[in-house]
């Protein structure tokens, strides 16, 4: 129980002595324990056996039964959670599995009461799709209705809306609810030379469009999220209770809770107030010396080096910086994915250029889509480029900037 969890174990101590694994030292105390008493230790095991109990069912009818008795357990359970802020979040992603579980053996009802009673930043939308699956048809709508007056987040806005058109649809109403255009991003279209076939189109197109003038560079979600996690390291690993519970951790344990940027506000805000001074170059650039190899939830270490940290400070604007970090505060977790996949330099422009690529037959994801009109919203050169293969015959150019 030294490491709050049952998928670490001592091994993390020789790996650390050995170089292995490098950790950020953050001070920990009595407050900063993940169970500050036996009774805490009793429901962490608890809610283990529970979410074992239906996911390791050998068959449909047993994971049935399974969920049923874990749900009257969670029910037990509840009050004893509420006075630990993590063991209550354990206790919403265990019955927000149950209810997701529930949902894939065609069981509603039991997807119903576990979703009913849970914190789960999803379980509220996933609510409303059981409610239609239950034939409460207007229930779902009210509550569809709720969700997009008040999102809790941009995924849970984006479902909503779509999940009002196809409700309003189905009750045959003369008009579904207008909402506001989506701005719109760049595309184009390349075709990709037959000295590419056998490399994926991330790197085929990566391969086609650079340029000794413009070196292009597959960066998807680690190059700003790695920005991120430098300039804000300070409020990432902030000793709050909480937090971290033990010397191996890679981040702080709360970085899924809905109050995680709220504990920090005055951090995050710090960090972000470099970008007024100029500071934040400096900042990040020492850090990068400073911290390279220590374990953290932003920073990508293999995917980045110095030439591509110099290039990107170099090309990106503070205030998209400082944008992007904005947005990546909102939803921490959320937000980590959905970048584009490829990110174009001119430097001696000193501008960029962010590429999502797409093979045949592939589309953007949500995730995808939100980050896409987040940058078009605010002006940040965002294109979505549309592959295909050369045919036999012969090759396309690649297009010029």
């Amino acid at each position: 129980m030294f490491f709050g969890n049952l998928r670490q174990d001592w091994s993390e101590f020789v790996l650390a002595d050995l170089g292995v694994y490098r950790y950020e030292p953050v001070p920990l105390d009595s407050a900063s324990r993940a169970f500050q008493q036996r009774a805490d230790i009793d429901a962490y095991l608890t809610l283990r056996d529970c979410r074992e109990s239906f996911d390791l069912a050998p068959d449909a009818a047993s994971a049935v039964t399974a969920l049923d008795t874990a749900l009257d357990t969670l029910d037990t359970l509840a009050p004893r959670t509420r006075h630990n802020d993590w063991l209550r979040s354990r206790h919403d992603r265990v019955r927000h599995a149950a209810g997701q579980a529930a949902e894939r053996l065609g069981e509603p009802a039991l997807a119903w009461r576990a979703y009913a009673d849970c914190g789960h930043p999803e379980s509220r939308y996933r609510c409303v799709r059981v409610l239609e699956q239950l034939d409460r048809r207007d229930e779902a709508l009210a509550l569809a209705q709720a969700i997009a007056g008040a999102p809790a987040n941009e995924e849970e806005a984006q479902r909503a809306t779509r999940t009002l058109a196809r409700l309003q649809r189905r009750r045959a109403t003369a008009q579904t609810p207008t909402t506001p255009g989506a701005p719109t991003f760049a595309s184009a279209e390349l075709t990709l030379p037959d000295a590419c076939a056998g490399l994926r189109v991330e790197e085929a197109a990566r391969r086609t469009l650079e340029r000794a003038e413009a070196p292009v560079f597959y960066v998807e979600n680690t190059l700003i999220n790695s920005l991120f996690g430098l300039l804000c390291w300070p409020a990432l690993f902030a000793p709050l209770p909480g937090a971290f519970f033990h010397p191996f951790q890679r981040g702080p344990a709360d970085l899924h809770a809905t109050d995680f940027v709220s504990r920090r506000a005055g951090l995050f805000a710090a960090c972000l107030a470099e970008f007024e001074t100029g500071t934040y170059r400096a900042t990040i650039e020492r850090r990068f010396t400073q911290k390279y190899g220590i374990q953290s939830p932003y920073v990508a270490w293999p995917a980045l080096d110095a030439t591509l940290l110099a290039l990107a400070l170099d090309c990106f604007p503070a205030a998209h910086l400082k944008l992007w970090f904005e947005r990546l505060l909102r939803e921490p977790g959320a937000n980590r994915s959905g970048l584009p996949d490829l990110v174009r330099f001119w430097p001696r422009e000193r501008r960029y250029e962010l590429i999502e690529v797409k093979g045949p037959g592939d589309r953007l994801q949500d995730n995808q889509r939100r980050w896409l009109a987040y940058c078009a919203a605010h002006g940040v050169p965002v294109t979505v480029l549309q592959v295909r293969w050369a045919a036999p015959e012969g090759t396309s150019a690649a297009p010029t900037p």
